[in-house]
């Protein structure tokens, strides 16, 4: 593998990663005390201007942000989603996000039961955040998403999930963009291809593969497959992958 296309993905990987995540951090300390204390309820979860803020000024682009909350948790709502999403308007700004509009009634034909969603059993499980994807989603993109999830918590009483959602193609783009600035030459012939730990396309520099495709031989949390050269991308479940020989 050429390690400096290589390096430089994993690297530019790990970072966008961390990144996110601090997003969600920041949403998560807005959340968890006002969802710890006695009898919360909906209006009182004062994410918006967060929220708002992040879908307009982060880069490249957020495509959702707020806060999934465990069931009965709210004194009045059994089920909520605070969650916060571009509006159609370019460029993006604060002023032009919206809330998603969610059917949260249990009893409705329409209602989508988000508790048994990976993006929030996997925190709720593990008490660790989450990265989910790339996976068309249906709830609020309809395209390939990358959702990055923390567990909202009270000592060991889980309340929910903080979060936010990139669309893959996004992220796509700025790996595209670091490899063009640090990557010299040698990346649009390099044919390294970034997969989650289930062997799926995250992205893939030189077009061999497209977000989405399985690569069945690194659809597997052992060792390397042969003829495969790996690079992990630390503290994510993607790595950087390449055809040897």
């Amino acid at each position: 593998m050429r390690t400096q296309v290589a390096g430089v993905l994993a690297e530019a990987v790990t970072a966008f990663c961390e990144r996110r995540f601090a997003e969600v951090g920041d949403i998560a300390d807005r959340a968890t005390g006002t969802l710890a204390g006695e009898e919360p309820r909906r209006s009182d979860l004062a994410i918006e201007r967060l929220c708002t803020g992040l879908l307009g000024q982060t880069e490249p682009p957020l495509a959702g942000a707020g806060v999934v909350v465990a069931p009965y948790v709210l004194s009045d709502e059994p089920f909520w989603l605070e969650w916060w999403v571009p509006g159609p308007e370019l460029p993006r700004s604060a002023n032009s996000a919206r809330r998603l509009a969610v059917d949260v009634n249990p009893d409705s034909v329409s209602f989508r039961d988000y508790t048994s969603l990976v993006w929030f059993t996997g925190p709720q499980r593990t008490g660790e955040r989450c990265i989910t994807g790339p996976y068309v989603d249906y709830l609020c993109t309809d395209q390939y998403t990358l959702t990055f999830t923390a567990p909202l918590a009270d000592g060991e009483r889980f309340l929910g999930v903080a979060g936010v959602d990139v669309l893959a193609r996004w992220f796509e783009q700025h790996l595209f963009d670091v490899l063009d600035t640090e990557g010299g030459g040698e990346a649009e012939e390099d044919d390294s291809v970034v997969v989650n730990r289930s062997g799926r396309v995250v992205a893939c520099p030189s077009g061999a593969w497209v977000t989405g495709d399985l690569i069945r031989p690194l659809a597997s949390d052992g060792p390397p497959p042969s003829g495969w050269d790996i690079v992990d991308c630390p503290g994510t479940p993607f790595v950087v992958a390449r055809q040897s020989g």
